[in-house]
């Protein structure tokens, strides 16, 4: 896959979660085996915030020619998202969410 290709599916996976993140939080409570009480309410919103930032950065970088600067920022994804990956198995492992943490840990993993 393109580095533009990989960045414009991205953005739109970013920006799905975004508007499920805002719009639906409960759903990604239910996904995850969360309880869906006010305050993972927010959280799950402000990480939708944080979502529309991402969908924003890659798909302004979509046509970045090939630099130490596309390098490095390509390097700061993969870090994230094998972190986020880390982090979810650590979840699952230690039962504070279900196994629909595994959906999110794939799709880490694969953009990773």
């Amino acid at each position: 896959m393109t580095f533009k290709n990989l960045m414009i599916a991205g953005c739109l996976l970013f920006a799905v979660l975004a508007v499920g993140l805002v719009f639906a939080p409960s759903l990604f409570c239910t996904l995850f085996g969360l309880p869906s009480d006010d305050s993972a309410l927010v959280m799950a919103r402000r990480a939708g915030v944080l979502m529309v930032g991402f969908s924003i950065l890659t798909y302004v970088l979509r046509n970045l020619p090939p630099t130490p600067l596309r390098h490095n920022v390509m390097k700061g994804f993969i870090v994230k998202l094998l972190l986020m990956a880390g982090l979810g198995i650590i979840e699952l492992i230690s039962a504070n969410v279900g196994t629909g943490i595994l959906l999110a840990v794939l799709t880490e993993i694969a953009f990773a």
